[in-house]
């Protein structure tokens, strides 16, 4: 039976659980989300074990909060015009929120007795919630820079606290051996959101 925290310092949270599963090695809670922690091999094994287990804990919430509800109301109403966020969970999007910089400040209006039209296409939306952080959804070359979903290898990977091989490297590199060239690097994932940080 697996125990999904929800939160990180209580003694079930999650760190205390990746530190069940890592007694000797000692590593900070907030160097888990600093590049620090990619400094030695034993804390990068915590990090991906922390991760994993952070994705967990965000796909078991099963109802965002009223805040998150409060935002989208704004962006309804066309009071919104922009939300800042250091979160990395992504539950904004679960209210139906926008987080693509690449669609930009979208046309917003405010709904009136002319116009009781609400956008509702993310073109129209644009984005609406930036996280500055990245989030938790995607995967990250270190190499290629190539964005790959989690699939259920990828989860259990990161679970055994490596890194997974990314699939569009090892693509590359089984079409040059193939070929007779020689075989190029082939790059690990990271969570999308480090990216950010170095």
């Amino acid at each position: 039976m697996i125990i999904i925290p929800q939160d990180f310092r209580s003694e079930e949270g999650l760190y205390n659980l990746v530190k069940s599963r890592y007694p000797d090695i000692v590593v900070k809670g907030k160097d888990l989300f600093d590049s620090v922690v990619f400094g030695n091999p034993a804390s990068i094994k915590v990090f991906y074990t922390f991760i994993a287990q952070l994705r967990d804990s965000i796909l078991a919430i099963k109802e965002t909060s009223p805040t998150h509800k409060f935002i989208r109301a704004l962006g309804e109403n066309g009071r919104l015009l922009r939300c800042y966020t250091q979160n990395i969970d992504g539950l904004e999007e679960r209210e139906g929120m926008t987080t693509n910089l690449a669609l930009g400040k979208g046309k917003r209006k405010r709904p009136s007795a002319e116009n009781s039209d609400i956008p509702d296409t993310e073109e129209e939306k644009g984005c609406q919630v930036v996280q500055l952080h990245g989030d938790l959804n995607l995967l990250r070359c270190m190499q290629c820079q190539a964005l790959c979903k989690y699939d259920k290898v990828n989860v259990e990977t990161l679970r055994d606290g490596e890194a997974p091989d990314c699939p569009d490297c090892v693509g590359m590199d089984e079409t040059r051996r193939q070929s007779g060239k020689r075989g190029t690097r082939i790059g690990s994932l990271r969570v999308s959101f480090f990216h950010r940080l170095e």
